[in-house]
Protein backbone atom coordinates (compact mmCIF):
# COMPACT_ATOMS: atom_id res chain seq x y z
CA UNK A 1 0.00 0.00 0.00
CA UNK A 2 1.30 3.43 -0.93
CA UNK A 3 1.19 6.26 1.61
CA UNK A 4 2.91 8.92 -0.51
CA UNK A 5 3.73 8.96 -4.24
CA UNK A 6 6.12 11.08 -6.26
CA UNK A 7 3.31 12.42 -8.40
CA UNK A 8 2.09 14.57 -5.47
CA UNK A 9 5.09 14.47 -3.14
CA UNK A 10 8.87 14.41 -2.98
CA UNK A 11 8.51 11.15 -1.06
CA UNK A 12 7.56 7.71 -2.29
CA UNK A 13 6.47 5.79 0.83
CA UNK A 14 4.90 2.35 0.71
CA UNK A 15 4.34 -0.77 2.79
CA UNK A 16 6.81 -3.16 1.27
CA UNK A 17 5.90 -6.76 0.46
CA UNK A 18 7.72 -9.15 2.75
CA UNK A 19 7.48 -12.52 4.43
CA UNK A 20 7.15 -10.90 7.85
CA UNK A 21 5.57 -13.12 10.48
CA UNK A 22 5.44 -10.48 13.20
CA UNK A 23 4.81 -6.76 13.32
CA UNK A 24 8.41 -5.82 14.13
CA UNK A 25 9.58 -7.26 10.80
CA UNK A 26 7.17 -5.36 8.55
CA UNK A 27 8.91 -2.94 6.17
CA UNK A 28 8.13 0.61 5.13
CA UNK A 29 10.02 1.91 2.07
CA UNK A 30 10.85 5.59 2.50
CA UNK A 31 12.34 7.07 -0.66
CA UNK A 32 13.07 10.72 -1.37
CA UNK A 33 13.21 12.15 -4.90
CA UNK A 34 16.78 12.59 -6.04
CA UNK A 35 18.36 10.83 -3.05
CA UNK A 36 20.95 8.13 -3.63
CA UNK A 37 19.72 5.71 -0.97
CA UNK A 38 16.30 4.11 -1.12
CA UNK A 39 15.89 2.84 2.46
CA UNK A 40 13.33 0.50 3.97
CA UNK A 41 12.84 0.52 7.71
CA UNK A 42 11.20 -2.03 9.94
CA UNK A 43 8.26 -1.48 12.24
CA UNK A 44 10.69 -2.13 15.11
CA UNK A 45 12.83 0.81 13.94
CA UNK A 46 9.90 3.17 13.47
CA UNK A 47 7.43 2.35 16.23
CA UNK A 48 9.31 4.32 18.90
CA UNK A 49 9.41 7.56 16.93
CA UNK A 50 7.35 10.19 18.72
CA UNK A 51 8.05 13.41 16.80
CA UNK A 52 9.25 14.88 13.53
CA UNK A 53 12.63 15.57 15.15
CA UNK A 54 13.12 11.94 16.19
CA UNK A 55 12.06 10.88 12.67
CA UNK A 56 14.71 13.19 11.22
CA UNK A 57 17.34 11.64 13.50
CA UNK A 58 16.45 8.12 12.34
CA UNK A 59 16.40 9.15 8.67
CA UNK A 60 19.56 11.32 8.70
CA UNK A 61 21.91 8.36 8.18
CA UNK A 62 20.30 7.58 4.81
CA UNK A 63 21.08 10.95 3.23
CA UNK A 64 24.14 12.94 2.33
CA UNK A 65 24.38 16.24 4.16
CA UNK A 66 23.33 18.06 1.00
CA UNK A 67 20.31 15.79 0.46
CA UNK A 68 19.24 16.13 4.08
CA UNK A 69 19.40 19.93 3.96
CA UNK A 70 17.30 19.95 0.78
CA UNK A 71 14.32 18.28 2.53
CA UNK A 72 11.83 20.96 3.54
CA UNK A 73 9.89 21.12 6.79
CA UNK A 74 6.72 20.52 4.79
CA UNK A 75 8.27 17.33 3.39
CA UNK A 76 9.19 16.17 6.90
CA UNK A 77 5.66 16.86 8.15
CA UNK A 78 4.23 14.91 5.23
CA UNK A 79 6.53 11.97 5.95
CA UNK A 80 5.68 12.07 9.67
CA UNK A 81 1.96 11.79 8.87
CA UNK A 82 2.62 8.84 6.53
CA UNK A 83 4.80 7.02 9.09
CA UNK A 84 2.16 7.45 11.82
CA UNK A 85 -0.53 6.12 9.48
CA UNK A 86 1.60 3.08 8.59
CA UNK A 87 2.34 2.34 12.26
CA UNK A 88 -1.39 2.47 12.98
CA UNK A 89 -2.10 0.13 10.05
CA UNK A 90 0.54 -2.41 11.13
CA UNK A 91 -0.76 -2.42 14.71
CA UNK A 92 -4.29 -2.94 13.44
CA UNK A 93 -3.26 -5.78 11.13
CA UNK A 94 -1.48 -7.70 13.89
CA UNK A 95 -4.14 -6.94 16.49
CA UNK A 96 -6.74 -8.52 14.22
CA UNK A 97 -4.56 -11.56 13.54
CA UNK A 98 -3.90 -12.05 17.24
CA UNK A 99 -7.61 -11.96 17.93
CA UNK A 100 -8.27 -14.47 15.18
CA UNK A 101 -5.52 -16.94 16.07
CA UNK A 102 -4.95 -17.08 19.82
CA UNK A 103 -7.05 -17.49 22.90
CA UNK A 104 -6.38 -18.03 26.58
CA UNK A 105 -7.92 -21.50 26.40
CA UNK A 106 -5.76 -22.80 23.55
CA UNK A 107 -2.49 -20.84 23.63
CA UNK A 108 0.38 -22.16 25.76
CA UNK A 109 2.07 -18.75 25.53
CA UNK A 110 -0.86 -16.75 26.91
CA UNK A 111 0.22 -14.41 29.71
CA UNK A 112 -1.53 -11.42 31.27
CA UNK A 113 -4.44 -11.44 28.84
CA UNK A 114 -2.51 -11.81 25.58
CA UNK A 115 -0.24 -14.07 23.55
CA UNK A 116 3.47 -13.44 24.08
CA UNK A 117 3.86 -13.22 20.28
CA UNK A 118 2.93 -9.94 18.57
CA UNK A 119 0.66 -11.57 16.04
CA UNK A 120 -0.45 -14.71 17.84
CA UNK A 121 1.28 -18.05 17.72
CA UNK A 122 -1.24 -19.89 15.52
CA UNK A 123 -1.53 -22.69 18.10
CA UNK A 124 -5.24 -22.76 17.31
CA UNK A 125 -4.47 -24.15 13.84
CA UNK A 126 -2.10 -26.70 15.34
CA UNK A 127 -4.76 -27.94 17.76
CA UNK A 128 -7.32 -28.32 14.99
CA UNK A 129 -5.12 -30.31 12.63
CA UNK A 130 -2.85 -33.31 12.71
CA UNK A 131 0.29 -31.43 13.70
CA UNK A 132 1.53 -33.44 16.67
CA UNK A 133 5.24 -32.68 16.10
CA UNK A 134 4.62 -28.94 15.88
CA UNK A 135 2.49 -29.08 19.02
CA UNK A 136 5.24 -30.97 20.89
CA UNK A 137 7.75 -28.28 19.85
CA UNK A 138 5.43 -25.59 21.21
CA UNK A 139 5.10 -27.54 24.43
CA UNK A 140 8.89 -27.68 24.76
CA UNK A 141 9.15 -23.92 24.19
CA UNK A 142 6.53 -23.32 26.84
CA UNK A 143 8.72 -24.78 29.61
Amino acid sequence: MSYLRWLHSNWYVFWESSNALKADDELLAIWYAGAENLPSLTFKELKGIKSINSLKEVMKKFFTEEEFERISERDWEELWIAVKEWIKDVKEKYREEAINHCSEKECPFWRNGKCLYDNGCLIVDVNKGNFDNIKRNFERLKK
